[in-house]
């Protein structure tokens, strides 16, 4: 029996965390430095005080325009082949894409409850709940 056969939800949580870390080495560099959320270093309030910035100093005669964006539940709509194509274009090579696609590969899930489960359902999107991949 192979180890993945053994040992697969062991085997995809240590998949996972191995390109989670080359992720962070990459992330800052490819990622604005306008978004904070989830990148390694930064942090939420660099944003706060960029706004407080921008209204104190808009006591001088310029136009000032502020925009915040928070996509609800963005993680769970996450297209499969969409995350692919915008990994492509950041530049990330074959190699590294196959093996999230190998994560992502006939994803399915189950419902528990009252100790009852369902059978097993595929999932057409969204990133894992609970994976060093996902935030």
């Amino acid at each position: 029996m192979h180890l993945i056969q053994a040992y697969p939800h062991t085997v995809v949580k240590i998949l996972a965390k191995i390109l989670s870390r080359r992720l962070e080495t990459v992330l800052p560099s490819i990622i604005s430095k306008d978004q904070t959320g989830f990148i390694k270093g930064r942090h939420s309030y660099f944003n706060v005080r960029r706004l407080l910035n921008i209204m104190y100093s808009s006591a001088t005669d310029s136009d000032e325009c502020v925009v915040s964006l928070d996509a609800e539940k963005a993680f769970d709509r996450v297209e499969f082949d969409c995350l692919f194509v915008v990994l492509s274009r950041f530049g990330f090579g074959g190699n590294f894409i196959s093996w999230i696609k190998l994560l992502y590969q006939q994803p399915s899930a189950v419902v528990c409850t009252n100790f009852q489960t369902s059978k097993p359902f595929k999932l057409q999107r969204g990133t894992r709940q609970g994976s060093p991949l996902s935030p």
